[in-house]
């Protein structure tokens, strides 16, 4: 399996909202022209890791889905903390190419998606109904040993950026006790850095896709950004997983 997984989009209702002085939606078409020209033809998925929306409205779900309409793809999301889960749900449940992001399988590997949004606050948080949500899809696999990768939101370690590691996800020991119970945990998966990281949290790496708008400014503990935009190519097979970012 070969997808590209998007992050951190946040869109208006007015297709011209900007967020920190960016054009969101011309970011968000322009990563996605990019991923059109040089790699459609090559990906299975679209996997979007939150933060579809910047201000919860019907109207920035419907651009995210016709703008992805374009690609030609099928497309797993999984909300971040700018998101109105019902609401996007209720919306993007009508692109019958596009589903929330719970459970998919290959023939070696599991995909998991994790909640970890505590709806109306910044940080993560992973309550016990995400917890019991995720054993529930676990135990609904086919093969729960296979090579698993896990995808959430808000990361679960610091990436060493106090801007954004002041609301990473908060009650860690109940997230790496859950992961423990993964049979063969390989890889993690988050966005709402705005950053290109790749880092060990615990024995796992941990992955973190860029945003599609714009970075915040690594180590910064302030609202400084960078004029960049990206997204994430990963593949997975027997071998293992290999991962690639596409910054610009």
């Amino acid at each position: 399996m070969r997808v590209a997984q998007i992050s951190d989009v946040h869109l208006f209702a007015d297709r011209d909202g900007r967020l920190q002085g960016y054009d969101t939606y011309r970011e968000f078409d322009r990563v996605l022209s990019r991923l059109e020209q040089r790699h459609a033809a090559e990906l299975d998925a679209i996997w979007v890791t939150g933060d579809i929306s910047q201000d919860e409205s019907r109207e920035s779900y419907q651009w995210f889905a016709e703008r992805l309409e374009q690609t030609g793809l099928p497309v797993h999301w999984l909300p971040g903390n700018h998101d109105a889960a019902p609401l996007a749900t209720e919306v993007l449940s009508a692109y019958g190419w596009m589903r929330p992001l719970q459970r998919l399988e290959t023939a070696d590997w599991l995909i998991l998606a994790l909640d970890s949004v505590q709806p109306g606050i910044d940080d993560g948080h992973l309550s016990e109904s995400a917890a019991e949500a995720f054993r529930h899809s676990l135990a609904a696999a086919q093969n729960p040993a296979k090579r698993c990768v896990v995808l959430l939101h808000h990361h679960p370690a610091a990436v060493g950026t106090p801007l954004l590691d002041s609301c990473m996800l908060q009650n860690t020991e109940r997230f790496w006790a859950l992961m423990a119970e993964v049979p063969n945990l390989q890889l993690l998966l988050c966005g709402h850095v705005h950053g290109d990281y790749r880092l060990r949290a615990g024995e796992v790496p941990l992955e973190v896709c860029p945003a599609t708008c714009f970075q915040w400014r690594k180590g910064t503990s302030e609202l400084d950004t960078e004029d960049r935009r990206g997204y994430k190519l990963l593949e997975f097979d027997a071998e293992g997983f290999r991962s690639e970012t596409v910054m610009f």
